[in-house]
């Protein structure tokens, strides 16, 4: 048999990522790739690092090797918190996160769960793609909502976001990064002329709120955030509706727990940890760190870049036993389908909302759902992405 050596040109990686995790995961948990690449599988490693502030996010010097200075996609990636780590990202992520704790979402329940009905009764029970019709513009409407961009830019947004989530590929083609220099344009010009409405016209919107709080962001890591916030923050939830409606056709007797206010959020966690909507994500040792003690224990050197198998980390029978079986009611003790840590999914209290509310109508639209195949994944290695779920359903 040969020595596993993780690649992420191999085609199996971005055909079915959790199998290919779970190879390292059974063989090599604590892998180092003939690149300098470490992969980690194990949950305890994989939570360890998320948690240590020595491993950071900062990848900007390697999008500067790729793109020329000035490109959209690179001034993106240049303000964008996701790539920030220590006092820089609490400085950018702080503001924005007051918009996102559950007692500031409280208000804005009834317009996700509004939003949630009308997309359910629009969908032909013949026969309709939970992709397109539900799963997708159910998330991307909220966050524009959120943000206080107009339905009318849906339909660009949805192709911007795509644009710039395809540049987080690590092996993603020069021409990928063409278009995310359009998107990222795009979307700068968009929020910019509503930043200055909402300046001189102040709303509810984050936009407004944010812009108005003397907190110290520039107007450019303003816009870039919200950006970030509008490419990365439905994509995901679109997975873990669609995905979630899988399980929940092959498990009808668990869907109950999802209206039980005290088992919904035990309900959703365990959705969004077997679909791990974020499959793999990187990290960089800032200093040397010690994973582990004994055998199978390592020291990461400075500069080393890491990945993080989180789709592997959420199936650890060490930690979940049982960890292919859907159990709504499992407790969620260490699921890490919305990260850990200093990085932590800001928004991760919304993504809750949109998946219970989101599931709720659509099963209460249909009693009785019908797969007409089942879902097809985008090739990723590093998201759990659909294309397309055609379904039919009887009310």
């Amino acid at each position: 048999m040969a020595a596993l050596d993780f690649d992420f040109r191999d085609p199996d990686l971005h055909a079915d990522p959790l199998t290919y995790q779970r190879r390292f995961a059974d063989a090599d948990p604590v892998h180092r790739n003939s690149q300098g690449l470490w992969v980690l599988t194990r949950h305890a490693d994989v939570l360890a690092i998320l948690r240590d502030e020595r491993a950071g996010t900062d990848r900007r010097n390697l999008y500067r090797s790729k793109l020329d200075p000035g490109r959209p996609y690179l001034t993106h990636v240049e303000h964008n918190l996701f790539y920030r780590s220590g006092d820089d990202h609490r400085r950018l992520r702080a503001p924005l996160s007051r918009a996102f704790t559950p007692r500031a979402l409280a208000s804005f329940e009834s317009e996700v769960a509004a939003r949630a009905r009308s997309l359910a009764a629009a969908l032909d029970p013949a026969g309709f793609d939970l992709v397109a019709e539900f799963a997708k513009p159910l998330p991307l409407g909220a966050i524009a909502t959120l943000l206080g961009v107009p339905d009318s830019e849906l339909d660009n947004l949805q192709d911007w976001s795509m644009a710039l989530i395809a540049a987080l590929e690590p092996a993603a083609p020069r021409s990928v990064f063409t278009a995310a220099d359009d998107a990222a344009a795009g979307m700068k010009d968009l929020l910019a002329d509503l930043l200055a409405l909402r300046r001189a016209d102040p709303g509810h919107d984050l936009l407004s709120v944010v812009a108005a709080s003397g907190l110290p962001l520039s107007d450019d890591e303003l816009l870039h955030n919200a950006i970030f916030l509008l490419s990365a923050g439905h994509d995901t939830t679109t997975a873990v509706l669609t995905g979630a409606t899988a399980l929940l056709i092959e498990n009808p007797g668990q869907r109950r727990l999802l209206a039980d206010a005290g088992a919904a959020p035990h309900a959703v966690d365990e959705l969004v940890r077997l679909i791990s909507p974020a499959m793999m994500i990187s990290r960089v040792a800032e200093a040397p760190i010690e994973l582990g003690r004994g055998k199978g224990g390592a020291v990461i050197d400075p500069g080393a870049p890491i990945l993080l198998g989180l789709a592997a980390a959420n199936r650890d029978p060490a930690v979940f036993p049982d960890p292919d079986r859907l159990d709504l009611a499992r407790p969620q003790t260490g699921h890490l389908g919305f990260g850990f840590g200093p990085h932590v999914c800001l928004g991760a209290p919304l993504a809750r909302m949109q998946i219970r509310l989101g599931l709720l109508a659509l099963f209460d639209r249909f009693a009785d759902l019908t797969a007409q195949a089942p879902p097809r994944r985008e090739p990723s290695a590093v998201l759990t992405s659909y294309r397309s779920y055609p379904l039919a359903g009887a009310a």
